[in-house]
């Protein structure tokens, strides 16, 4: 249960079991609409998130998020999300199991017709070394910048999508906060 600042009830999440895995949380707000369902596999303890639909305050799904892991590892290797209004973002990871970073994240649009077009395409950065070319261990870096390119386009005479956007941050490792943005 999360609270609001004046002691009532903001969300509440139902925990559904199956012996001790979880297989389903939902989530409801105050007045008992439903936000989220998230639905589980796997062995109790090493559950692995495989659906997260989330809805609008009319009760409507608003996107449908899948899970994609690795058969072997079971790593955490994609989620696609997809909302009602056509938009796809792709999230690719990194990183050992129950670690996984965010590496890149791509954004789709698909049309009336079922046509998909690519929009964006997000990498993100992480400070591997420190100030004397140490390397830092993965677990330890943090997230540096994300820089987003235009699909869409091309830098004239090359292949290469232009730079739209750079985001800039401070802060500890998983307390990463953004710092400032160069737009292009």
């Amino acid at each position: 249960i999360r609270y609001r600042l004046d002691g009532t009830i903001d969300v509440a999440s139902d925990y559904e079991y199956e012996g001790a895995a979880i297989r389903k949380i939902t989530q409801r707000d105050r007045f008992g609409r439903i936000l989220s369902i998230a639905i589980y596999e796997g062995l109790a303890e090493e559950e692995l998130q495989k659906s997260l639909t989330t809805y609008g305050l009319d009760g409507q799904v608003s996107e449908i998020t899948t899970y994609f892991y690795d058969a072997v590892t079971k790593v955490l290797d994609k989620t696609v999300a997809e909302s009602v209004s056509g938009v796809i973002a792709t999230s690719k990871f990194e990183g050992a199991r129950r670690h996984e970073r965010v590496k890149e994240v791509k954004v789709q649009q698909k049309d009336s017709t079922g046509v998909i077009r690519d929009e964006t395409l997000t990498r993100y950065l992480y400070k591997a070394t420190d100030a004397s070319s140490n390397p830092i261990p993965f677990d330890l870096q943090v997230l540096e910048r994300t820089e987003t390119r235009n699909l869409k386009a091309t830098v004239p005479g090359t292949a290469t999508h232009p730079l739209m956007q750079v985001q800039y941050f401070t802060g500890a490792r998983g307390e990463e906060v953004l710092d400032y943005v160069k737009q292009y």
